[in-house]
C-alpha cells in the first residue's frame, strides 16, 4: 500500500481529521488510500497547535490512513492534496519512512 512520511504534529492532525489537506511542493497523481507515517522529526512550531496530544504523539511508525481525492495547484510550486476519511490506527506499525510516496509492505 502507498504511504507518505509526515513530521509530527502534522501526521497526528491528518489521521485525526484536524487537517484535511497536505501541502507539498510537488503534485501527486495518486488517488485513494494513503497510509500516514509519522517521521522521526518534529515541527516545533506546529507543536503549539495541539498541546493536548503532543506528548503522546508517536514517531517512526505508520499511525493511520487518509483518502486522497484531489490535488490542486495553488501556485508555481505549491500543491494542496485534498484528503478525506481520516483514520487513526489503534496499533501503529513501526517502520522507517522515506521521501515521496512509497510502498509500505508489512513485515
Amino acid at each position: 500500500m502507498k504511504a507518505l512520511t509526515v513530521r509530527q504534529p502534522w501526521a497526528w492532525a491528518l489521521v485525526h481529521g484536524r487537517q484535511t489537506s497536505e501541502w507539498r511542493s510537488w503534485p501527486t497523481r495518486h488517488r485513494g488510500n494513503l497510509l500516514i507515517h509519522a517521521g522521526l522529526g518534529t515541527d516545533q512550531d506546529g507543536s503549539k497547535l495541539y498541546p493536548e496530544a503532543f506528548d503522546s504523539m508517536i514517531h517512526g511508525a505508520i499511525i493511520g490512513a487518509v483518502h486522497v481525492v484531489d490535488c490542486l495547484k495553488l501556485g508555481e510550486r505549491d500543491y494542496e492534496w485534498v484528503l478525506e476519511n481520516p483514520e487513526a490506527f489503534d496499533a501503529p506499525q513501526p517502520c522507517k519512512g522515506r521521501l515521496g510516496i512509497w510502498n509500505y509492505t508489512p513485515s
